[in-house]
């Protein structure tokens, strides 16, 4: 019978392949006849078409995109800056996979949310006001002071605005995409993978570079090349993976998470930066505390003892910069700093005694940048000098997210940030019961892991500009929603 039934399938069979074979002919002879602009509509019109038949299939790759995606850069715009004032003396702007993506997910959720009720009603989230409020904060800074911006300056901060949009885009799209159980499993485990290859070839690429030069490595260009954006994007990972590790997966797979968590933890040891490591230290404790389980570290901490010292010799003189020298004040702080300090009323009594603190430059440039985040928030306190528009209103990178809120987006901004703050701290509070399964429970406790480091580094960076880890994070964030929404949602069905 089943002889019957292969022998009666092998007609359509031949077809399906004679389908394939004639499109792939057809392929090759528009690749060769029709010229690029046409090709790049054509598949802009098929991409968007799919995405709003399947956009849970879009979701999946964007999934695998985010870490993997590597930036195809457009041009550079001029920032306005001299050499002598800030290394960014121009502002590359670039495309990923992960834009193309995101790009058509957003125009095919306008298009169903017109005609789909249930798709609007999965929008509304503890989390899409505060989001949205961020954002148009940000513009609402942005617009106010733009008379008083360059034009270049001004274009410069709107590409950023545009692209935290992006990112929050990514919380909406997966929120709104994901409506059953199937389909929240098939986004976790492509994140799980892509992120796990992230893992594995940024490890390659760290202990490759000191061998084969910057020649060999920049034509990689991971989408997640700032040492900050991967060192949080391997923490959140690495606090997931603990989690499956906690909940009992099979024998046979123990080792491999465990490998995994090392790795993981062991790219962030690498990257040498100082708030990094006090973030992984902060992890890791968060992640055996919600785990009630402190002594199962006990098997991750020897392998980092083991591994850390081939950090040392791969990477002698980063460790020596950024850890060693952290109390080492020989060296004079950047020359012009003082007089951007003075120009903004920061008193000068202030900045040298600042100035004289036993610490690196590094730490007394950013004590003095604080000090001017200040100073520029009391001359604009409602809403701010605009957002992404300090290095122009002369404040300079400042390397403190609550500081570079008040001073770029004023009082308005900092309360919008601290609801949202607030919003994704009672999310993950009120997700402990509804995440269903090891895999949402091991997601949530990733997650508080790394949003308590995010908050640690936030007195010392800003993280929420990591915009490629955002992209990441709030895509876990939402599948932790979606997830939670369809617990709630079998419990009420039985």
């Amino acid at each position: 019978m089943n002889g019957r039934l292969a022998a009666e399938n092998i007609p359509a069979r031949m077809l399906s392949a004679g389908g394939v074979a004639a499109l792939g002919l057809a392929l090759g002879w528009g690749a060769v006849t029709i010229p690029p602009p046409v090709w790049l509509g054509l598949a802009g019109v098929a991409g968007l078409f799919v995405t709003v038949v399947r956009p849970d299939l879009v979701v999946i790759l964007l999934a695998l995109s985010i870490p993997l995606g590597v930036e195809i850069p457009i041009g550079a715009i001029a920032t306005g800056f001299t050499i002598g004032e800030t290394l960014y003396t121009k502002t590359t702007v670039s495309l990923s996979p992960t834009d193309f993506l995101l790009g058509f997910l957003t125009l095919a959720l306008f298009v169903r949310a017109a005609v789909d009720p249930d798709l609007r009603r999965r929008l509304h989230t503890p989390l899409s006001r505060p989001l949205l409020a961020f954002w148009l904060a940000a513009g609402l800074s942005l617009l106010v002071q733009r008379n008083t911006l360059p034009q270049f300056a001004f274009l410069i901060c709107a590409l950023y605005w545009m692209r935290l949009g992006e990112v929050f885009a990514v919380y909406f799209i997966v929120v709104a995409v994901i409506r059953d159980r199937v389909s929240w499993e098939r986004c976790f485990r492509a994140a799980f993978v892509g992120a796990m290859l992230s893992v594995l070839i940024s490890l390659a690429i760290n202990l490759a570079y000191p061998i084969r030069g910057e020649e060999w490595r920049q034509p990689i260009n991971l989408a997640l090349k700032y040492s900050g954006e991967v060192g949080n994007f391997y923490i959140l990972w690495m606090g997931v993976i603990l989690g499956l590790l906690e909940l009992g997966p099979r024998l046979s797979r123990r080792p491999l998470y465990l490998a995994l968590a090392g790795l993981a933890a062991l790219d962030t040891l690498v990257l040498g930066k100082r708030v990094l490591l006090v973030a992984l230290l902060v992890a890791l404790l968060a992640v055996g505390m919600l785990t009630r389980r402190v002594f199962r570290l006990g098997l991750l901490l020897p392998m980092l003892l083991l591994l850390a010292p081939l950090a040392v010799v791969v990477f002698p003189e980063k460790l020596e910069e950024r850890l060693v020298a952290t109390f080492v004040s020989d060296q004079e702080t950047w020359h012009t700093l003082r007089d951007e300090a003075r120009e903004q009323g920061v008193p000068l009594g202030l900045v040298d005694s600042l100035d004289a603190v036993p610490i690196d430059p590094s730490g007394r440039h950013r004590l003095i940048r604080w000090t001017m985040a200040v100073a520029g928030f009391l001359k604009h306190p409602v809403l701010g000098v605009g957002f992404w528009a300090s290095p122009w209103a002369g404040i300079g990178l400042t390397h403190n997210q609550f500081l570079q809120v008040l001073a770029e987006m004023g009082l308005v901004g900092f309360a919008a940030l601290s609801w949202m703050m607030l919003a994704m701290a009672r999310t993950l509070r009120q997700t402990a019961v509804q995440a269903s399964g090891p895999q949402g429970i091991a997601l949530r406790w990733g997650l508080i892991a790394s949003a308590i480091s995010l908050v640690v580094q936030s007195f010392a960076g800003s993280p929420l500009v990591y915009f490629s880890f955002m992209l990441a994070f709030l895509y876990m964030m939402a599948l932790l929603v979606a997830g939670s929404r369809l617990a709630d949602e079998g419990v009420k069905q039985t």
